[in-house]
């Protein structure tokens, strides 16, 4: 394959180890053409050479080297749609770099002497790099004095004829960035920005198909969507609706294989000034990406502007330019491809991806060099090549302050395998327990949902001159966009840190538990799972651990060991202390057989609340015969209501006449001797057992007063009433003493039915010439 397809060729078609017969096809016509721009040239030179003198001869050598152009720009002309090809058949695990472009500004048709004299344009079909355009189709439609967003000032852009040679000569796609890139008044507003704009744009440009929406930040509420809350509302509802895919703010830097969140990731990188960039710091960072089989890596940038100028949301000439030809470079040696984001979007990965970036620390400088990760480093870090594993490049932890931690990688839902070859530090003593790896996940920027998978969990040495190998598992729930791995010594040793690794490890159903879930009730958890349809299982060990799922049914703690039913929903209700648990409980689930193997558990964790309910609020109604009427609501926004105790006494908080009663609803009659003035109490508890400050509101039984006597008092009056319902509206109900003779209107707290006997508290008044007593 080497000889047929150079480096640069193969990047560009994108050739992995196995062949649809589409791309077979025009791999062969593409090794055709190749063979024609040698042959026929050559063939001409040669004829001309028998039948023409000398002066012909030459003429004849222009002609061959003339066609051998033309042929050689056919070439090129077919490397988009055998690129394309390749994107939507075979598995391909080759680096991809997306360069996504926002607003579309005319300094891309400027020319720059940091760019050679040429514009970025010209500069970006000279090396054929792909570029994402976000384009506002309002301004590229008017294309002049424009006020930009981030500068205030009018701006000119791009023509639809320049985006349209741009597209058609480089490659990459036309993205949606709204109609104006503007705030709208309306929610409409907005949906009509998301679906006009790809109208505008497919009416435009012929053969680019917009597919990807990028969203503006000037949007706001619902429509700037930096949480995944805003994913079922109407506006990121439309965008789903009309395009393929979309980026926002819900998180993500380093990405890997087919995008899980098709919807509202962010980019990786910028390159723009107010990024600070360092050449050569952005063509190392590159050198890792293209190191790293099956990532997505996408650049972001707005203009162009000279060399030295420093105006944020503007890519300096001279950085466009290294930028370009490293990208160029490394596709043409076969090490990335360049794709557009629809096209990155639909490619085919492997599934055991390894999804962390330089896993080896063969190639990361974190500082100055790599401001970007994949690593970052604080303490005593150090990087030794030779002293790894088989003599390679690994990280040195000299001390208890030393710690290595990943950028946030852009990990999808589910059950992971970590990995990494440990070693204690030569020369160091060793001052157990070990290396404390870590793991934590956290949702979007600005978002404090978060929690650590793997907490710490002491992994101690135990060979102490030997590399030993590692193992723990760990799950990332729904919406937790960035999770980052770290490792620390625990105490004053020192550590080496080798070959991490993170796959993915879907459990098997046929020989392990499956589909294991945790709930949380106070001082207990219910485990279920589903036990695999086969014979050799004989029972179920369920295990707990304080800072990580149990690997092994010998590690963490033994909750339960109890008799497999085959291709069953089980459950088992454990005893939890959730006092003494702190961030997560790990749970792992093993399938184990008589012999005593096992299958890899199934895991699962629950994120455990130790902050308590809101302190109810409580409204109160004096009834007939001293009975009380009350309501109730709270709320726990991390783990939910488990249930309420009131309670009733003669000052705030108290129990001494009615003692603290527990219960699940939110309303309730009670009795009390009446005659005075008490205070109804409610407390709320969560699903681990925390009770929420007391919530109270007071209640008075005053002396009874008929409704003759109530109606001869001024309004503003103090009054109590007693009478028997005899209506009953959305917003008042009436009451009428026992001989039916008299009546009033009842103003709020709506508590009764017709036919009911009560006691009212409230001030006089007249509305509309009907008296009314509204309840205090």
């Amino acid at each position: 394959m080497d000889l047929l397809y150079p480096a640069g060729v193969r990047a560009r078609l994108g050739i992995g180890d196995k062949q649809t017969m589409q791309q077979t096809h025009l791999r062969i016509l593409l090794v055709i053409l190749a063979l024609l721009c040698v042959v026929i040239p050559a063939g001409l030179v040669i004829v001309s050479e028998h039948h023409r003198d000398s002066s012909d001869s030459g003429s004849s050598i222009l002609r061959a080297l003339r066609l051998k152009s033309l042929l050689l720009a056919l070439i090129y002309c077919l490397l988009p749609a055998m690129a394309a090809t390749c994107v939507n058949g075979e598995v391909n695990d080759t680096p991809i770099v997306v360069f996504r472009i926002d607003d579309g500004l005319s300094s891309w048709a400027t020319r720059f002497n940091g760019l050679g004299g040429m514009s970025g344009l010209e500069y970006g079909k000279l090396k054929h790099i792909p570029i994402t355009w976000a384009i506002i189709s309002q301004y590229t439609t008017d294309a002049q004095n424009i006020v930009d967003n981030h500068l205030s000032k009018p701006l000119n852009y791009l023509t639809w004829s320049q985006f349209q040679d741009y597209l058609d000569t480089a490659g990459g796609e036309a993205a949606s960035h709204s109609v104006i890139h503007s705030s709208m008044p309306t929610e409409q507003d907005y949906i009509n920005e998301v679906i006009n704009s790809k109208t505008q744009i497919n009416s435009h440009l012929q053969g680019h198909p917009c597919v990807t929406f990028l969203q503006p930040g000037t949007w706001t509420g619902d429509a700037y969507l930096d949480s995944f809350s805003k994913l079922t509302q109407p506006i990121a509802q439309a965008i789903q609706n009309a395009y393929s895919q979309s980026m926002a703010y819900l998180g993500g830097t380093w990405r890997f294989g087919s995008p899980y969140y098709q919807y509202g990731v962010q980019g990786s990188d910028s390159i723009d000034a107010q990024s600070r960039v360092y050449i050569p710091a952005m063509q190392a960072t590159l050198d890792i990406v293209a190191n790293t089989p099956g990532i997505v890596y996408i650049v972001c940038g707005h203009g162009v502007q000279e060399q030295g100028q420093t105006v944020d949301y503007r890519i300096q000439a001279d950085v466009l330019k290294a930028f370009m030809d490293k990208l160029a470079d490394l596709r043409d040696q076969g090490k990335i491809r360049i794709l557009s984001l629809n096209d990155a979007y639909h490619n085919q990965f492997s599934p055991n991806l390894n999804l962390v970036p330089d896993p080896g620390f063969e190639m990361c400088n974190p500082g100055m060099m790599n401001p970007n990760g994949p690593w970052t480093q604080r303490g005593s870090v150090q990087f030794y090549t030779g002293a790894g594993v088989d003599n390679s490049r690994c990280v040195a932890l000299t001390d208890g302050s030393s710690i290595i931690q990943s950028s946030p990688l852009l990990l999808p839902p589910g059950r992971y395998e970590i990995n990494w070859s440990q070693k204690l530090l030569p020369g160091s003593k060793d001052y157990t327990p070990g290396l404390y790896p870590s793991i934590a996940t956290f949702g979007p920027p600005g978002f404090s949902n978060k929690c650590n998978p793997l907490d710490y969990q002491i992994y101690p040495t135990i060979n102490t001159d030997t590399w030993e190998r590692m193992k723990a598992y760990f799950y990332v729930p729904y919406g937790l966009t960035n999770t980052q791995i770290g490792f620390q010594p625990s105490s004053k040793s020192g550590y080496l840190i080798d070959n991490v690794s993170i796959v993915s490890a879907p459990v098997d159903p046929a020989i392990s538990a499956s589909n294991t879930t945790a709930t949380a009730q106070p001082n207990q958890c219910t485990i279920s799972w589903h036990t695999p349809d086969d014979p050799t299982i004989t029972s179920i060990k369920i295990c707990s651990g304080s800072r990580s799922n149990p690997v092994t049914p010998t590690s963490g703690t033994l909750l339960a060991n109890i008799p497999a039913v085959r291709n069953t929903t089980q459950q088992i209700v454990v005893p939890i202390n959730w006092d003494l648990q702190r961030g997560l409980a790990y749970f792992s689930v093993f399938a184990t057989k008589a012999d005593g193997s096992y299958a890899i558990p199934d895991i699962t964790d629950v994120l455990v609340d130790h902050t308590p309910p809101a302190t109810p609020t409580i409204n109160v109604a004096a009834g007939m015969n001293g009975t009380v009427y009350a309501q109730w609501s709270t709320s726990d926004s991390e783990s939910g209501v488990n249930g309420y105790m009131y309670a009733i006494g003669k000052s705030a908080g108290t129990a001494d006449i009615v003692h603290w009663t527990s219960t699940d609803k939110t309303n309730t009659a009670v009795s009390t001797p009446g005659s005075g003035t008490y205070y109804f109490s409610v407390k709320a508890q969560n699903q681990f057992g925390i009770w929420s400050t007391p919530g109270y509101a007071q209640v008075s039984f005053p002396t009874i007063t008929t409704i003759s006597q109530v109606l001869a008092c001024p309004d503003g009056a103090q009054v109590n009433a007693t009478g028997c319902v005899s209506a009953v509206f959305s917003d008042c109900f009436y009451i009428e003493d026992p001989s039916r003779t008299r009546g009033v209107k009842i103003i709020g707290n709506i508590f009764f039915s017709e036919g009911d006997t009560v006691s009212i508290s409230g001030t006089l008044t007249t509305i509309k010439g009907e008296r009314a007593i509204r309840v205090n």
